[in-house]
């Protein structure tokens, strides 16, 4: 305890630092959270706090995960009123990518590799509030998504058309979407080089030049499509082994010794070798992009769910020990984890959903699980107060202070959004 009646600094061992005052009392500001709460007294005197951001009282004896019920509810309130403005804001005829500086979403083409969240995201919308205006509006996008089924110029068909079709068989038995996800496997399945061992990434300046065959940490992304329609399709069962052998490839080159990632690896397309390795979007070719390393561990967490390697969990594992012990107090990364700390980087909220919602899906699948469902509630507590949510901010996004690269941060990301959706449906035991 510290200060004066006027200004008083309390630390608590569960909440840390609080503030109040002799004026205010028994309000509390809890700058962590940057939250307002008041004090009160429960049964038996335990304590337990009003929390003005949820509108709810929660007793101290119930722990995080009866704070995160709370920000939850106000989180899902909040993403159903976003849900609504969108089906207004958003071009019929495009999806949005991220928010521009004034918080309106940047509209862009159905060919940008993040169109199919935005009809993921109402898909889980609908499967939240069962509202028929937002199936309507996910079976629409989904619909215009198959126009990218059999494209194979990109490596991003998981991401465009497996996530938002997948969610569409939930709720449609009609067989076209299964035939979209083949059509799409087969078109990723195109890229594929025996020789690297790999699906091939980028197909654009430096990295496509001579015999260039260029590889990112995203594509273990991608892999479950391959994976799903070798296990749908008899003439497509060869699409596991590619999907395997690209996963090793990229746990033998993309992985440093202390395990952070490089984000490209570039092979030399006849003979496998490795020419360069380099980071893209993070802040420098050697250091960690810290979304990078958030798609190795869901990937590898993904690839062990679907083959019951260990290896795989071992990756992740080793992965998620070094996202863990790089990341600042509140458990959101910076955007990248060798970012001088002098300016204090930017972060990136979407990392840290696209981690939560991985260890909720880890929690299902080891001994011990709950260790990893208590490292997502705090991801997702933060998430979901006012420090990320972007309730009372102008963007038109569910989460803020995401950054996509070193020079495009503190904006609201459409993928990021899908990905604290997610997690909060496997929090919830609804996916």
């Amino acid at each position: 305890m510290s200060g004066t009646d006027d200004s008083l600094w309390i630390f608590d061992q569960r909440h840390g630092w609080v503030w109040t005052g002799e004026a205010i009392f028994p309000n509390l500001y809890q700058p962590f959270f940057g939250e307002w709460w008041q004090l009160g007294d429960g049964d038996f005197g335990e304590r337990h706090f009003y929390n003005y951001w949820t509108a709810s009282w929660i007793a101290e004896a119930e722990g995080n995960e009866a704070w995160l019920e709370a920000r939850v509810g106000t989180a899902l309130q909040y993403a159903r009123r976003q849900g609504v403005a969108w089906l207004n804001q958003v071009p019929a005829d495009q999806f949005p990518d991220e928010t521009l500086s004034s918080g309106a979403w940047e509209p862009r083409p159905i060919t940008v590799w993040v169109s199919g969240f935005y009809p993921a995201i109402f898909w889980r919308l609908y499967e939240f509030t069962g509202f028929p205006q937002f199936r309507t509006e996910a079976m629409r996008r989904t619909l215009m998504i198959e126009t990218q089924r059999t494209r194979t110029n990109t490596h991003d068909l998981g991401f465009i058309v497996f996530l938002p079709t997948l969610l569409a068989m939930r709720h449609s038995d009609d067989p076209r979407h299964e035939e979209t996800i083949l059509i799409a496997a087969q078109s990723l399945a195109s890229r594929y080089s025996a020789t690297v061992g790999a699906t091939r990434s980028w197909d654009w300046g430096v990295f496509r030049q001579g015999n260039r065959f260029t590889v990112i940490v995203d594509n273990m992304m991608n892999l479950e499509l391959l994976i799903w329609a070798s296990q749908r399709h008899e003439q497509l069962a060869g699409y596991y082994e590619m999907a395997v052998t690209h996963a090793d490839t990229t746990m033998r080159e993309h992985f440093r010794e202390d395990d952070s990632t490089w984000h490209v690896v570039v092979f030399d397309e006849r003979d496998g070798s490795v020419e360069l390795k380099r980071t893209w979007q993070g802040y420098a070719d050697d250091s960690t992009w810290s979304r990078g390393q958030a798609w190795a561990i869901y990937g590898y967490i993904s690839m062990y769910r679907l083959t019951g390697e260990e290896r795989y969990l071992d990756q992740a594992l080793r992965a998620l020990d070094y996202y863990m012990a790089n990341l600042p107090p509140d458990g959101v990364p910076y955007y990248d984890f060798d970012a001088p700390l002098v300016n204090a980087p930017a972060r990136d909220s979407s990392a840290a959903a696209i981690v939560a919602s991985a260890l909720l899906e880890l929690e299902g699948l080891v001994e011990n699980g709950e260790i990893y469902r208590e490292m997502a509630v705090d991801m997702l507590n933060m998430l979901a107060s006012p420090q990320y949510l972007a309730l009372g901010h102008p963007e038109q996004s569910i989460l803020r202070r995401g950054s996509h690269s070193h020079s495009r941060q503190d904006r609201g990301l459409i993928y990021g959004d899908y990905y604290f959706l997610e997690a909060i449906a496997r929090w919830m035991g609804e996916d």
